[in-house]
């Protein structure tokens, strides 16, 4: 079996895709910037710390892609509310993660036998176009969903109206921001969450517990600490 991966930021310090590639599974791995030498040298003399992060030397040898040049053009787009930023990063990302998938000829099962198939391993947001091309194409989607979505935020709204003025500002989040989470649940064969408590709220918002997976936040020891 082996699998592609993408992701939006160093969620978790690349570490599904870090150990798929120790163990040999890991096709691709998709990203929206990946800092090589070069980009982590311009980090450094420019200041922009956050170009050096991009990167992880575990994946040194690894077959990465990133959108380097169009991440940084649309960095600089601005948005009234920050989840329509997202829905649009999101769907952006997905929609070059195909695009580059159909021109390198990755396609599920090219390197398999027929009777294996190609597992594809995304974050909500930018998750939906990759997940719906892999399935058209006889492989298998887990999606790793980061929050309990439209529960939670009903709820925080619920705890704004009983304590008037102590939110800043409300989350006004848009119906497609929900829309958008809820196809990418239906178009993945597990979704993946990291607690007991979210797992609930996604199974109120329609998600069969059959299809729910929990996983706790991947955590790494310092050497110091693992002395301790």
């Amino acid at each position: 079996m082996n699998w592609i991966c993408s992701q939006i930021g160093a969620r978790e310090h690349y570490a599904v895709p870090r150990v798929l590639h120790r163990t040999g599974k890991l096709e691709v791995l998709y990203t929206d910037f990946w800092a090589t030498a070069p980009w982590r040298v311009l980090g450094k003399l420019t200041g922009k710390s956050s170009l050096a992060t991009r990167y992880h030397p575990d994946l040194r040898d690894a077959q990465v892609r990133g959108f380097n040049i169009q991440t940084l053009k649309a960095s600089r787009q601005r948005f009234a509310n920050p989840y329509e930023g997202f829905l649009q990063v999101g769907r952006l990302f997905g929609e070059q993660v195909v695009n580059d998938l159909v021109k390198s000829g990755n396609t599920p099962n090219s390197h398999l036998p027929s009777s294996s198939s190609t597992v594809f391993f995304g974050y909500d947001t930018g998750f939906l176009e990759t997940a719906q091309w892999i399935k058209a194409h006889g492989g298998k989607s887990i999606i790793c969903q980061m929050d309990p979505s439209r529960f939670e935020v009903d709820l925080v709204k619920e705890e704004e109206l009983k304590w008037p003025g102590w939110a800043k500002r409300s989350a006004e989040v848009p119906e497609a921001y929900f829309r958008r989470r809820e196809e990418e649940w239906a178009a993945a064969d597990l979704v993946m969450v990291n607690s007991e408590w979210t797992k609930a709220a996604l199974m109120k918002q329609g998600v069969p517990e059959s299809k729910l997976v929990v996983v706790p936040l991947a955590f790494e020891a310092t050497q110091d600490e693992g002395r301790g």
